[in-house]
């Protein structure tokens, strides 16, 4: 499976690599990034969380890979950001993190390279092989000009499925260029395929929710006269978004004239529910050990991990994580989230 995109324009990484590699015939290629003491002070694995990349740190862990990439090296890493991950096909990061996880190990591998090999170094010499055996080519591909009356650019691609989005990151056993697409070697894309064709339908939010059949409250509140339309209309958008659910159960759990008062105080039932929603995908696989993230209605809260497939989001526990929609995830929780503008005097 090829996955290719258009090409955006990285003029000062480009003009920066090309630069270096015309000056490195005989002197030490300039490291773009990298210099930073914390930054440097880190092995792979910790390069890759300080960076963001979470969803590569957890693929990283549940691939068994960690020893690995925390070992003497060096190494060298194409690291996926979480773009490339969220550009996959709905439903596949899950599966190969929870399921597949021999594929994933394999596809991680087609990442790594054994040595370091600065971005002046691969321009120079055409690419590397990665561990997993397959060829990982950079080079440097002119991108045409958007109108007549434009110029050409260029930008550095890689594995002829991505483009370069930061070079030369510099780890205490290896080091770390951070690309924007998921690489799939031809060899691999045979076993990717038959895992997408594996996953099951997948339906928006509110039907994940219709479907599920035991979030038949939090359904019909939605749907409350007089509540800011935004709140359903953020659950049936294009999302990405992420709905810690409470279920029927959670919400047997207040007392029946809070249940009446959100009915009968639309602003106050908007913002318990928009507690509840996440305006961003939120995989608990990518969750290594907290993250901390901003509802829609606008406090924010931590989903931390406990281990062993456990985890909390504002100190309460999910008792199901990971449910797959087209337009985000859903996470059950048993418990009503209640933010603190709906808690103290006339609150809940």
């Amino acid at each position: 499976m090829s996955r290719t995109r258009p090409l955006r324009i990285l003029a000062l990484i480009t003009a920066l690599l090309l630069i270096g590699a015309a000056c490195a015939e005989d002197e030490r290629p300039v490291i773009v990034t990298g210099d930073n003491p914390e930054t440097a002070a880190r092995d792979i694995l910790g390069t890759a969380e300080s960076a963001g990349l979470d969803t590569l740190a957890a693929a990283i862990e549940a691939a068994g890979l960690t020893e690995t990439l925390q070992g003497d090296g060096p190494f060298t890493v194409f690291a996926p950001n979480e773009a490339a991950f969220a550009d996959l096909p709905d439903g596949l990061v899950a599966l190969l993190v929870d399921e597949e996880t021999d594929l994933l190990a394999d596809l991680l591998l087609a990442h790594v390279a054994e040595g370091v090999h600065t971005s002046v170094e691969l321009l120079d010499t055409g690419g590397v092989d990665s561990i997993g055996g397959s060829r990982i080519t950079v080079e440097t591909v002119e991108v045409p000009a958007t109108d007549d009356e434009g110029e050409p650019t260029s930008t550095v691609e890689i594995g002829g499925q991505a483009e370069l989005a930061s070079a030369d990151t510099i780890a205490t056993n290896g080091m770390v260029h951070v690309i924007d697409t998921v690489l799939v070697p031809d060899e691999l894309a045979d076993r990717v395929n038959e895992a997408v064709d594996s996953i099951p339908e997948i339906v928006d939010v509110v039907s994940t929710l219709e479907e599920e059949g035991n979030f038949t409250t939090l359904l019909e509140l939605v749907q409350t006269p007089g509540l800011d339309p935004a709140i359903l209309g953020a659950l049936t958008s294009e999302g990405p978004i992420t709905v810690f659910a409470p279920t029927d159960a959670a919400f047997a759990l207040l007392p029946e004239d809070k249940i009446q008062q959100l009915l009968d105080e639309p602003e106050l039932l908007a913002a318990v529910l928009g507690f509840h929603v996440v305006p961003r995908e939120v995989l608990a696989t990518t969750v290594s050990t907290e993250r901390y993230f901003t509802t829609a209605e606008g406090q924010g809260a931590r989903m931390i991990s406990l281990g062993a497939d456990e985890y909390t989001f504002a100190g309460v526990p999910l008792t199901e994580t990971d449910i797959i929609a087209t337009n985000g995830v859903v996470h059950v929780v048993g418990e009503v989230l209640i933010p603190e503008s709906a808690q103290g005097p006339g609150g809940l």
